[in-house]
């Protein structure tokens, strides 16, 4: 009977949490914050959202326009205003880069719970080669995307500068070797266990 008990208060609980909270991921470019995130929404019957598109959608320019025409601080500012109007109850999939600004950290830490998808340095490589093009980061002053050595070698040095912030997150999953279905359910069972953080 007390079992019984406290599986429905735990079962409550979970529900109120669920219900109140901002799910948000973060990692580096490639960790599978957006797939992984289309998975998660639906386990915890929350609604998915992804940072990248929100800002797309205020400026109307893709991101790598954005940097392009108007710079990396003015795509900050954008993503800083999209990242404060989100609503409760959501799972949203960070940039990789809205975590190092301390404000948005701050706000972070106030209203969500940060889940970073940590993802090795080779398997980075590997799953973003074939589409540098497409980040803004990971090219070189010419504008070409990096391959080969110059990629891991930039992967590497973003990793490096970013680690501390990404740690602070509430909690890590290591999915190097996950899917993003295998992630998304990592990320309940993570949430089930620590739900406060």
């Amino acid at each position: 009977m007390a079992e019984n008990m406290l599986n429905r208060l735990g079962i409550f609980f979970w529900n109120q949490f669920r219900l109140m909270a901002r799910i948000l991921l973060t990692g580096f470019m490639g960790c599978g914050k957006s797939a992984a995130g289309v998975h998660l929404a639906p386990l915890l019957k929350l609604p998915f959202c992804d940072l990248d598109e929100q800002v797309k959608a205020i400026s109307g320019q893709s991101v790598p326009d954005i940097f392009r025409t108007h710079g990396e601080a003015a795509f900050r500012d954008l993503e800083s205003s999209a990242l404060q109007s989100l609503p409760e109850a959501i799972v949203c999939a960070l940039g990789g880069g809205t975590v190092l600004r301390s404000a948005n950290m701050a706000w972070i830490q106030a209203n969500g719970r940060l889940i970073y998808l940590k993802v090795s340095p080779r398997e980075l490589q590997s799953r973003l080669e074939k589409d540098a093009a497409k980040r803004p980061l990971l090219c070189g002053p010419d504008g070409q995307p990096l391959a080969g050595v110059a990629l891991i070698a930039r992967i590497t040095d973003l990793l490096d500068q970013r680690a501390a912030v990404y740690e602070q997150a509430h909690y890590t999953v290591e999915v190097s070797d996950l899917n993003p279905l295998q992630t998304a359910e990592a990320c309940v069972q993570i949430l089930r266990s620590y739900p406060a953080g």
